[in-house]
């Protein structure tokens, strides 16, 4: 399945999906890591274990979701697994 992300800068995880797309996902869905919402809730979630593709290259990654999550994020940890370049000046992402 094809998705659009958002690279969350803020986003100290790997992945997170919308609960719409995270519910599709076909996988072992285990106890997510609580997180702290920018209000200071903290929200439980879930999480499943996917293989990403990213710029022609597959990487693991856990994906998180919650009910009433509607955006695909990804966090700097998978740019820094992936050893993308994140270009904040020209807003792009290099492969070196």
């Amino acid at each position: 399945m094809r998705i659009r992300f958002l690279i969350d800068t803020g986003f100290e995880g790997e992945c997170a999906l919308s609960f719409e797309i995270f519910k599709e996902i076909i996988g072992e869905e285990l106890q997510g890591i609580p997180f702290e919402s920018i209000t200071g809730e903290i929200i439980h979630t879930r999480a499943k274990l996917v293989e990403l593709r990213i710029m022609n290259r597959a990487i693991k990654a856990i994906c998180y979701s919650f009910e009433g999550l509607d955006e695909n994020l990804l966090g700097e940890e998978i740019a820094r697994k992936l050893n993308l370049v994140l270009d904040y000046k020209q807003d792009k992402i290099d492969d070196p």
